[in-house]
């Protein structure tokens, strides 16, 4: 796993996610001499939060009016924000000088490395008293509109965290895997819980006439244990440790939201589980699996989503020679349910010839508390088969528990 890790960092390419950056003035005339304040703001259309990845120090610019060209510098105004939600924006505020007797409607440039300039306008007057003084007026009309009225975008933008402004790690490259969920119930191993994550390490995008496409490789990483919690010092049960390194190739929205199909794409990965135990209750296996996934129905409405998996063993575990017998060499995974509503998924696989059935469903409801700003799923779960924990595959159980997910 670890020479499949190093050789994905270098033939795959990484790229910045895009951004749609505006260069924003206000509408009210300036004053030539004057201090005045202009925004920067990036929209995130994506589906993962991103990087507003512009240099936070000072910015150059270029004021132009007809054949009048005067270099402007663009100077912070407060500690900017380095990350964009997902469906959001961000805004980072600027002021600048007026050059004297620069007056009309002037053209504001601000250019980028590797990218288009951004352009706005401010119409500039001619100063109408000394320079010291309109600059002195224009710095405490500023802050007088700080302290009583702030624009609509200012409104917003001022709810920014600050801590935004703190890179922790590469913004949008945390992704959602499996369900993270914990729910106990009534049976011999009262809690189960499981989290789950992929990294994205490399976005390599083929920007095709017919058919585009996004290739990215992950590390994966998934946990899943069941807990003893009403047992004597409620011990964890066992364990499941799954890291993996993965290929996923994900498809565009069609042009056509409203078609009964869609093709979603594949992920093919290489995952390694074992339980961290020793002795007879020590588990391990190596697997290669491939997994497609297509919709039946309306994307963002009622929908099934199909996930076949197709699993290959690597090698031969002395710890668990028949694992095959009892899980096989695939899974199916159905999904039904409504992006802002309920859904149900069904995961079941059989052993070899078919036999030592097993599965799962898995009920997620979307709850909401507006004045907590909370929003979570109830989550219940029923399991019928064998090997729910690593360390009893060969063991029949069931197992009805319900609780919260925040993945589903």
């Amino acid at each position: 796993m670890l020479i499949l890790l190093l050789l994905s960092t270098v033939v795959a390419a990484t790229r910045a996610d895009d951004l749609v950056l505006t260069l924003l003035a206000g509408s009210e005339s300036h004053v030539a001499g004057q201090t005045v304040r202009v925004e920067i703001v990036a929209l995130n259309p994506g589906a993962f939060d991103a990087a507003f990845a512009m240099e936070l120090t000072p910015l150059r610019g270029t004021l132009a009016i007809d054949e009048q060209h005067q270099p402007v510098r663009l100077t912070p105004v407060q500690s900017p924000p380095v990350v964009v939600p997902a469906g959001g924006f961000a805004v980072r505020r600027y002021e600048l000088t007026l050059p004297a007797g620069l007056t009309g409607d002037a053209v504001l440039t601000v250019e980028r490395d590797d990218a288009p300039p951004l352009r706005t306008v401010l119409s500039v007057a001619a100063a109408a008293a000394p320079l010291a003084n309109a600059t002195t007026g224009e710095r405490r009309d500023v802050k007088k509109q700080d302290a009583v009225a702030l624009s609509p975008l200012e409104r917003l933008a001022s709810a920014t965290p600050a801590s935004s402004s703190l890179a922790r790690n590469f913004s949008g490259r945390f992704l959602p895997n499996q369900p993270i969920y914990f729910v106990y119930g009534d049976s011999e191993q009262a809690a189960k819980f499981q989290f789950s994550f992929d990294y994205r390490l490399a976005t390599i995008t083929t920007n095709s006439v017919t058919r585009p496409r996004t290739d990215t490789v992950r590390i994966g990483y998934t946990q899943r244990s069941v807990w003893d919690l009403d047992g004597d010092s409620s011990p964890f049960y066992d364990t499941s440790y799954m890291p993996e390194v993965a290929f996923n190739r994900d498809m565009p929205v069609p042009e056509n939201p409203s078609r009964w199909f869609t093709w979603l794409g594949w992920r093919a990965a290489v995952q390694h589980e074992s339980n961290g135990r020793e002795g007879d209750d020590s588990r391990s296996l190596n697997t290669v699996y491939f997994r497609p996934r297509f919709v039946v129905g309306t994307l963002g409405e009622w929908a099934f989503v199909v996930l076949p998996e197709l699993q290959l063993y690597l090698g031969e575990s002395e710890e668990n020679t028949d694992i095959e017998d009892y899980r096989g060499h695939g899974k199916l995974r159905l999904y039904f349910g409504h992006n802002k509503g309920p859904s149900v998924q069904l995961t079941a696989w059989a052993g070899k010839d078919l036999e030592h059935g097993t599965w799962q469903l898995d009920l997620a409801v979307p709850t909401r508390v507006r004045w907590l700003n909370l929003e979570t799923y109830f989550y219940a779960q029923y399991f019928n088969g064998y090997g729910e924990s690593l360390r009893d595959y060969r063991r029949r159980s069931d197992a009805l528990r319900a609780g919260i997910a925040l993945v589903r």
